[in-house]
């Protein structure tokens, strides 16, 4: 029966393992799942649950281009339930997903969110909020740069510290990082500020960020020259 065609994935810090007092439960549902019958298998996970839900073809959209979160839910996802009609199916998937397509086009995403960092009118925000935004773009474009550098990392801030190794960046900055991160963590009501931001935190941060992407950049080059052009030149010799 197509009610019974679903799957109920635990990933995040939960299934690593590293979780803290600011972690949530990061669930997962793939279809469709009766209320009842959710509520009954999400219960002993216990309360704090971030729940996202996907249908089977978005799934199945999100593996024609190598999905991040694909990728982080094959590396660190456990299975908490799946009944027998589908019954594998997440974890077939998983195991033919192929690498990441869209690199270039996140870059680009990170780029135009710095831009309104720098550009966004100072009367008109805070430099806590824009703090948020450059602890999101710092966090993501880790968790891309770990990937397409063949370390994949999805952690909250361990994929920073990863690439600040890689890229000589001093070990003081990724400490300075998991302060920076709190600020998110804040808008989202599981921390308080670590300090009262100014507009000096913000520029410092967002010069360090322009440089970053720059060193991003570059490892993207080498990627989808080294990964993508193989995957390529494999399936035109595949036809």
């Amino acid at each position: 029966m197509k009610e019974q065609e679903f799957a109920i994935w635990l990933y995040g810090s939960c299934a690593r393992g590293d979780v803290d007092r600011h972690s949530d439960r990061d669930v997962l549902v793939v279809g469709y799942a009766p209320p009842s019958e959710l509520s009954f298998r999400l219960a002993p996970l216990g309360s704090g649950l971030s729940v996202s839900h996907h249908d089977w073809p978005e799934i199945v959209a999100m593996a024609d281009y190598g999905s991040l979160f694909l990728h982080h839910l094959r590396l660190e996802g456990t299975c908490v339930f799946e009944p027998p009609g589908s019954l594998g199916r997440l974890t077939r998937l998983l195991g033919g997903l192929g690498p990441y397509t869209r690199a270039r086009r996140d870059l680009k995403a990170f780029e135009l969110a710095m831009d309104d960092v720098r550009s966004a009118p100072r009367h008109l925000t805070t430099p806590q909020f824009e703090m948020t935004v450059l602890a999101t773009v710092l966090r993501h474009s880790s968790v891309l740069g770990c990937y397409v550098t063949g370390a994949p990392k999805f952690g909250r801030t361990d994929a920073f510290r990863s690439l600040s190794e890689r890229w000589s960046i001093p070990p003081s900055v990724a400490d300075d990082f998991t302060a920076l991160y709190r600020f998110r963590l804040y808008e989202e009501g599981r921390s308080e500020p670590p300090y009262q931001a100014t507009w000096a935190h913000v520029d410092l941060w967002t010069a360090f960020a322009g440089c970053f992407l720059r060193c991003l950049e570059e490892e993207i080059h080498e990627y989808e020259s080294r990964v993508l052009a193989a995957r390529s030149d494999g399936e035109r010799s595949w036809r």
